[in-house]
């Protein structure tokens, strides 16, 4: 995708290479908006603690979570 919007060809390490970079410019961005670097490195409690409803998350409609031996979670 990133040939057709750019026009130019890239390989798998270009490709991933321009990802690294993208990955610490979005972290240069936060420490300088007051994030404490390695400490806030780190997924936000809310994506552990509020569950998903039903509408919420475009790929999976329904918000089905697979539970504890293969039970369907839904909200």
């Amino acid at each position: 995708m990133l040939s057709a919007i750019t026009g130019k060809e890239i390989d798998e390490a270009g490709l991933l290479f321009k990802g690294e970079r993208i990955c610490n410019l979005q972290r240069a961005i936060l420490v300088n908006q007051g994030w404490a670097g390695r400490k806030d490195d780190r997924l936000l409690d809310y994506f552990h603690d509020v569950p998903l409803r039903k509408g919420e998350v475009y790929f999976n409609a329904d918000a089905l979570v697979p539970g504890k031996d293969g039970e369907i979670i839904s909200k």
